[in-house]
This record gives structure tokens, C-alpha cells and sequence, in this order.
């Protein structure tokens, strides 16, 4: 729980320390969320909101069943608070604004990502990614993304209270309710409705995506009367359901590719510039939405709708990239894993694979089958973030006769520590063994931080335009050099190593297992690395100091690239 209360002049910031994740557990909490807001004025940032626990299925239906002990991620009751970036999955519920007599006015929900939350009863799967209300002030539901779990996607619905004033723009919702074991449980991605007027909601620059008849929502009870909503600049490939009566209905700028139902169908005022169509009519090609994360300058979101289903899309990431910048693209199916694709940006598309990552699992129902409800190719979406230039190290070993140091090579990244098993051939024992500032512990090696890494001092020259060095560069790298640089020219300029370069990150390991003195000892060169698309003259100068210095291991930073060898 969080009581803090900043002012409008002063909001307070609670955010991680940079590298340092910090995670929500719920697992065993004998009530309650994960985090609960009742102060104001405050701004949440880069939390992840998660459970362990493994009952997801019930017996008994309602909302509150005695044999399920989720709770829920977030939960928001004062006014004029913000959450941003969060990852919320695997809870009850994921992120909730609540309205009950005026709590949580003016909230932001922005940038967060929220998947496979809820759990699975008889009569239908509970659990929504964000379920909110509202009367005064405006609540803003922004650049999220919301996929799979067990209820819906957005559920913004009342019985007796108020769905007044929400601004729903700039999300990513697909497949809400996947999760559920059982086949054929998608629900809506976003539902705006319920037995309230729907009173000025906005609905601008969505991007939706089902494969069944569900979709948007807007609107619940036939009989409501006097709302208004705006429908402007989405792309939904999925169906759009309205219902009730309204003094205004406005869709403008809107493309809907699996039909528009519902009992108001009559009611909608086309404003112009939209493609409605039905589901007979597939479209072809692809559409990418590259988006900056408003609240930090290193992150950025890419949807790709592959209506082709090609193996990989090439996408320009200029605008949210400097020429130069390290990068990493990871899938929303794997957040915390391995990068899908990572380098160094040089100004020219990227490649990315669709369809490579299965939808994650929830929590306690591993072993499922997703196939039903993996997009695959055609849908995907991405996050794309500023790699910091963490040195990565080759930690390369040599023994004399009669034995051995496993593994023979690790790579570690710059302060990580490694570990060696000692093994010694029968009739031999271990003499001696040093390197990396480490210490023998039993028949195990280990290392210290790896840590000794300098960057090197570097400089800038310019590129003759007519030179084939320079066709290198993309006119998009050139327009984001050109002012950035202090030059009037359009020549390109790229850096290289100064004459005050520095040696850097010498790591040798060394092993003697003999009964003997030890033979001398071997020396490995690390390989190169090409794959992050820096200018050859990194690899020139890699080999120069190669030559001058033996073996060692080299890493360099220089305008933002890291060589990881």
C-alpha cells in the first residue's frame, strides 16, 4: 500500500535504480494487490506486478471463489497518479482505476504491458487487464499493451457508478482471454459500456487484432440512452460491436476488418476516411506502427500486422533511433529473454522474425496447448530498447598435459564473475592455477568480477562523399548526423580510434595441472564479432591491437557501439 501524496507542482517519482529490476511478488499475500495507490500526485514507474501462484482453475463460478488465492496487481484510488511502464501478469487482475465517489479522477495507466492474468471458472474466465471507472476529470489509458489472460482486455463497465470522460489512445490489445485452457474463450480486447451512459470517450489511434468475432466493444445495455464517443484513427483487424442509444456516435479515420454488429449500427455518424469491411475480404501486405515510449527517450513499441506471413519484416526504426545507438528488439511473448534481434542501428531497416516465440504460459498451466491462439506470422508486436554497452568478455583458458579446465572458454559480460572445474587426468594433481583474480575452492575456479574495461578515447573524420565508404550511410543517418555534428556539409561522419587510444580489458584465465614445473602457456586470439553492423574501421583497429599486444581480449565503446567478442 502506498499512501504517498506529492502535489501538482511537485509530483513525487518512485521509479527503480537504473539496473535494478524491482518485481511485485504477491505469491501467499493473504489479501489485497500487489500495490495499492491512495495517495495523490504521485508518478509509478518500471515496476513489475506478478504471482506465482499456480491455481488458475475453479469449480466454483463468481468473482470471488474460495479455492482461488490470486490477487490482484494494481489497484489506484487517489486522484492525479500515474503508472508507467509496469509489467503486470499472472495476478487476478492486472491494472485497476477504480471510481467510487471520486477516487482515482485524472490517472494515467501508460506504456504498460499486461498479459495472462485471471483464471478459469465453469461459466467463463475472470480477470481483466485493466477494469476501470470514472465521473470527473479526464482517466487515460495510454500506449498500453494487452494480451491473452482470462477476462477482457480494457474493461471499462459500471452497474450503478460512472464511465464518464476516458481517453483511450495509442494501445496494442489482441486475443484477450486466451489464456483460458479451454478452446474458443476469446473475449473483448477493449469493452466500454455497461448499465451507465457512455459519456465522452475518445478512441484514437488503437491498433486491434482478434481472430474470432470479438473485438471492440462499445456500448452494453440496449436501452441506455444519451452517450457520445469519438471512434478516430484506429486500425482494427477484429470485429467493432455498438449497442445502446447515443446522442452521438462519430468514427472518423477508422479501418474495421471483420464487420461492424451490434443493435446501433444505424447510430454511427461516418464521418469520413474510413475502410469498413467484412471478414470475406481479407487484406493483403503488411502494416507497421513504429512508437516512441513518451516517458523514456530508450524504449519504443513496433506492431507488424504480416498479412503476408513472410519469415521476416524489415523495419525502419529512424525515428526512434540515433545512427549509432546500441539496440535490442525483444518479442512481448519473451520479455525477459533473449533478445530477438540486438546490434547497432546503422541507419538501414531492421529484420525481424515473426512467428519465432510461442505466447507465454500461465502460471500453473504450463504444458498447454497454444497453438489455437498463437498469431504466428501474421501478428506480432515488439519492444525495442537502448542497449547499454555492457563489455562482454571471452574468458579463454590453457592447461599443460595430464589435464584440464571446463568448460575450455565462457564468455561473461563486464562485472559477472565465471567458474572453472579443475580436472586432473589420473596420476597427475593440480600444481598451479591464477588468472582473472580469482580463487581455487575445492576442484572449482573462481573467478573475480570481470571489471577491467576502459573505453577507448575516440575522434571523428569525415567521409568523402563520393567514396564507396560513404554510400555506407542511409540518407535517413545522414539528415540525423547533420545538425548533431556542428557541420553545414552533408558528408557523413563516422568515428575511429584516437592516437590516445587505450588498451582495454586484458583477461586471461591460466591453468598448469601437471606434476611438473607446467608447460608454457597457450594463447588463444578472441574472435571477432561482425554481426552488430559497425564500420570496418573497428575491425581494423581490433586487428592492429591484436597484433601489437598478443593475446588479449579487446572491447570498445565508441558513439554508442559495443564490439561484445
Amino acid at each position: 500500500m502506498s499512501d504517498l501524496s506529492g502535489t501538482e507542482s511537485e509530483p513525487i517519482r518512485v521509479l527503480p535504480v537504473p539496473g535494478k529490476p524491482v518485481i511485485i511478488d504477491t505469491t501467499g499475500a493473504a489479501s489485497g494487490s500487489g500495490l495499492r495507490i491512495n495517495g495523490s500526485w504521485v508518478q509509478y514507474f518500471g515496476l513489475e506486478v506478478r504471482s506465482r501462484d499456480v491455481k488458475r482453475e475453479t469449480q466454483e463460478d463468481g468473482s470471488s471463489p474460495a479455492d482461488i488465492t490470486l490477487r490482484g496487481g494494481v489497484d489506484i484510488y487517489g486522484k492525479n497518479n500515474k503508472v508507467i511502464n509496469f509489467i503486470a501478469h499472472d495476478n487476478a487482475g492486472g491494472i485497476n482505476a477504480w471510481y467510487k465517489g471520486g477516487d482515482s479522477e485524472d490517472t494515467e495507466i501508460y506504456g504498460s504491458i499486461i498479459y495472462n492474468n485471471g483464471w478459469t471458472a465453469p461459466g467463463r474466465g475472470h480477470g481483466h487487464a485493466i477494469y476501470a471507472q470514472n465521473r470527473g476529470g479526464v482517466k487515460r489509458l495510454t500506449n498500453n499493451i494487452i494480451f491473452f489472460g482470462f477476462g477482457t482486455g480494457i474493461h471499462v463497465y459500471t452497474e450503478k457508478g460512472a464511465i464518464d470522460n476516458f481517453s483511450i489512445q495509442d494501445n496494442v490489445w489482441f486475443l484477450a482471454g486466451a489464456s483460458d485452457p479451454r478452446n474458443s474463450q476469446k473475449k473483448d480486447n477493449c469493452l466500454v459500456g455497461g448499465y451507465q451512459p457512455v459519456r465522452n470517450l475518445l478512441i484514437r489511434n488503437n491498433l486491434g487484432y482478434s481472430d474470432n468475432g470479438r473485438g471492440t466493444r462499445v456500448g452494453y445495455g440496449g436501452s441506455i440512452t444519451e452517450q457520445t464517443a469519438l471512434l478516430e484513427n484506429n486500425y482494427l483487424d477484429e470485429n467493432l460491436w455498438v449497442a445502446g442509444h447515443w446522442d452521438r456516435l462519430d468514427i472518423k479515420d477508422t479501418t474495421v476488418l471483420h464487420g461492424i454488429t451490434g443493435s446501433s449500427q444505424s447510430e454511427i455518424r461516418d464521418l469520413g476516411g474510413n475502410d469498413f469491411r467484412e471478414t470475406s475480404d481479407p487484406p493483403t501486405g503488411r502494416k507497421i506502427v513504429v512508437s516512441k515510449n513518451r516517458y523514456d527517450p530508450g524504449r519504443a513499441r513496433i506492431v507488424v500486422y504480416n498479412y503476408d506471413e513472410n519469415d521476416l519484416v524489415a523495419v525502419d526504426l529512424g525515428d526512434v533511433l540515433e545512427y549509432g545507438a546500441a539496440y535490442r528488439i525483444h518479442s512481448v511473448f519473451d520479455l525477459f529473454g533473449e533478445p530477438l534481434v540486438s546490434g547497432v542501428y546503422d541507419g538501414l531497416p531492421v529484420s525481424i522474425p515473426m512467428g519465432s516465440v510461442l505466447p507465454p504460459q500461465p502460471n500453473g498451466l504450463h504444458g498447454i496447448d497454444l497453438q489455437e491462439d498463437d498469431p504466428k506470422k501474421r501478428f506480432g508486436v515488439f519492444i525495442v530498447t537502448h542497449a547499454a554497452c555492457i563489455p562482454n568478455y571471452t574468458l579463454s583458458t590453457s592447461s599443460s598435459a595430464g589435464g584440464a579446465l571446463l568448460p575450455p572458454v565462457q564468455h561473461r559480460d563486464q562485472g559477472a564473475i565465471a567458474e572453472f572445474v579443475v580436472r586432473a587426468d589420473a596420476g597427475y594433481r593440480l600444481d598451479s592455477i591464477s588468472g582473472c583474480n580469482g580463487a581455487l575452492n575445492g576442484d572449482r575456479y573462481v573467478t573475480g568480477k570481470i571489471d577491467r574495461c576502459q573505453p577507448w578515447r575516440a575522434k571523428r573524420r569525415l567521409v568523402d562523399p563520393s567514396s564507396r565508404e560513404a554510400a555506407l550511410f542511409s540518407r535517413r543517418a545522414l539528415r540525423q548526423r547533420e545538425n548533431k555534428v556542428g557541420l553545414r556539409t552533408r558528408r557523413p561522419v563516422i568515428w575511429e580510434p584516437s592516437t590516445e587510444q587505450q588498451r582495454a580489458c586484458e583477461v586471461v584465465a591460466q591453468c598448469l595441472v601437471t606434476r611438473t614445473a607446467g608447460a608454457p602457456i597457450g594463447c588463444q586470439r578472441p574472435s571477432r564479432f561482425w554481426g552488430l553492423g559497425c564500420p570496418k574501421i573497428y575491425h581494423e583497429a581490433e586487428d592492429t591491437l591484436g597484433r601489437l599486444y598478443g593475446c588479449r581480449t579487446f572491447c570498445q565503446q565508441a558513439g554508442g557501439c559495443c564490439l561484445r567478442q
